[in-house]
């Protein structure tokens, strides 16, 4: 994978990103074969040609695939220039075909610099677990200096399906106290090695589909479409580094 950062000021990042068919060919061969089970004219379920499926589903197989492989891609490019979205991740300039280097332009916000607090200070009460990371998140937002940028705000409503709310209103203001925590706890999990791998999120997108009574492979791509995968492995995240703070208070 070959990797260029075209744009970084105040605006954001934009990331040129390009990966060789190899790089990407096991998702073209995995995309095809999940439509390989539906129904082509002219043969039963699951018996249609390779060559027949490719035609009769080309632009579905072209959107997932693209779906798939910049979640992936873009996700690698960043962590290969070191760098620290906030946010969405918007795509344009996408260029696939067979055999060629597969091409795209991601552009995000970057996280604002800021200090972690000195997290030996907290003091967490008895409690349930739910208890105590709620009184883990009030502290961090309490003791944490960070401007939140207003597209991360916006983003993070975009998943109530509100756009009527507006900047300083009570809905605008939890939006951003939820967006502040999360940039927060990523930035403790960078520093301390906290990850989320694709096998957990993997099986966490199982459970959901099961909960929801849909198939993974269906549930991944409504994610992928809508950038919620990302905000899935953000969740994950913070859970993950709420338990960290759970484990170590008073030890860290």
């Amino acid at each position: 994978m070959h990797t260029a950062v075209r744009l970084e000021d105040e605006r954001g990042v934009e990331l040129e990103v390009e990966a060789d068919w190899a790089e990407i060919q096991a998702d073209y061969g995995d995309v095809v074969s999940s439509y390989g089970a539906l129904a082509v004219p002219g043969f039963r379920p699951g018996r249609a040609p390779g060559k027949q499926v490719e035609r009769h589903f080309r632009k579905e197989i072209r959107t997932d695939v693209v779906s798939r492989c910049v979640e992936r891609l873009s996700r690698q490019a960043i962590e290969a220039e070191k760098l620290n979205p906030v946010g969405p991740v918007s795509v344009s300039d996408v260029e696939l075909e067979l055999g060629r280097p597969f091409r795209f332009l991601a552009r995000f916000v970057s996280a604002p610099e800021f200090d972690i607090p000195d997290l030996t200070a907290i003091v967490l009460p008895d409690g349930t677990d739910a208890e105590r990371r709620d009184a883990a998140s009030a502290w961090l937002l309490e003791n944490t200096d960070v401007n939140v940028p207003d597209a991360v705000v916006e983003w993070e409503l975009s998943f109530q399906d509100d756009s009527s709310v507006t900047p300083g209103s009570a809905e605008w203001n939890a939006a951003r106290d939820r967006a502040k925590l999360l940039m927060v706890l990523r930035a403790i999990a960078r520093r301390d090695g906290i990850d989320v791998d694709d096998r957990d999120v993997d099986e966490r997108i199982e459970t959901m589909a099961g909960n929801l009574g849909t198939t993974a492979r269906q549930l991944r791509n409504e994610l992928l479409q809508k950038g919620g995968l990302r905000r899935v492995r953000t969740f994950m995240l913070a859970e993950r580094t709420l338990d960290y703070l759970l484990e170590t208070s008073g030890g860290l």
